[in-house]
């Protein structure tokens, strides 16, 4: 799906960010600690986001550790009548409808290790990645 995306380009699908999982699981330089689907901090850009003094492989534990992938996820937070939570999350919509209302997400958190699959609102401001086509 195009959608706002400029020409030559397009939101990303549900299964395309699947995929983009996949390939970072099956990577070990991308994978902190010993379970595959510890790849946020791969994602996570290195400035923004909140220090979190948790779990070794958490986003924001020792974010200049983050982005080994050069993804370089944002802590943009979301909007929803007012912005909320800049610095503790990154989420991202797919094109990939979960019902009328809703759509497939995925998000990193700041106290997180892993990258959440979800789906939510559509009336959400969430973060939208382009991928060329």
């Amino acid at each position: 799906v195009q959608g706002i995306s400029p020409d030559g380009w397009h939101v990303p699908s549900d299964a395309e960010w699947t995929e983009l999982e996949n390939y970072v699981s099956s990577q070990s330089q991308y994978v902190c600690g010993s379970s595959t689907s510890y790849i946020a901090k791969a994602l996570a850009s290195k400035e923004g986001w909140d220090v979190y003094s948790g779990e070794v492989c958490e986003v924001g534990n020792n974010p200049s550790t983050n982005n080994a992938t050069g993804f370089s996820a944002r802590p943009a937070g979301y909007y929803f009548g007012s912005y909320s939570s800049f610095g503790f999350n990154a989420n991202f919509w797919s094109a990939t409808q979960y019902d009328s209302d809703d759509a497939y997400t995925r998000n990193l958190y700041y106290y997180n290790a892993y990258v959440d699959r979800g789906y939510n609102n559509k009336s959400l401001g969430y973060s939208v990645r382009c991928v060329r086509n």
